[in-house]
């Protein structure tokens, strides 16, 4: 009988996680300005992140296709 009730109320507390939840945070003006400085570093950094990889599979498409000229 405990194990049906113990899965009873796991499943209640299952199914409480799935709902909505109301939170009292509303969305305002930053409190803290980020400089332009670092925004642009953080675009650069994004940006060659991104480019990274495509770049690495370019220079080495030879080695992907198995040429060996």
């Amino acid at each position: 009988m405990q194990i049906i009730q113990g899965s009873v109320k796991c499943g209640s507390m299952i199914c409480r996680l799935g709902g909505q939840f109301r939170t009292n945070k509303m969305a305002t003006i930053p409190q803290n300005r980020i400089p332009f400085a670092e925004k642009a570093a953080h675009g650069v950094v994004m940006f060659l992140g991104l480019l990274a990889v495509p770049c690495y599979i370019m220079c080495n498409l030879k080695n992907y296709r198995g040429d060996s000229k």
